[in-house]
């Protein structure tokens, strides 16, 4: 899955028909504990027998958010 904000400044490793910059990709990403890294909480919007809507916010950027829409 991927999420981002309209930019031109992207950089891509793989899993994509787009060019691939993978040595400046591995020279920018940080290398830290991934068990220090904050797990985006979900917020129901939506419970039905039928199905349920949350929605996964990023807490410093307002444009960056996911749906998760699961049908029972």
């Amino acid at each position: 899955m991927e999420c981002m904000i309209n930019s031109d400044n992207v950089v891509r490793g793989g899993l994509t028909p787009k060019m691939k910059d993978t040595q400046t990709l591995l020279s920018i990403l940080p290398y830290e504990n991934a068990a220090a890294r904050e797990v985006w909480q979900p917020v129901t919007l939506m419970n039905t027998d039928k199905c349920t809507l949350q929605e996964y916010k990023a807490h410093d950027f307002d444009e960056i958010r996911v749906l998760r829409l699961v049908v029972k």
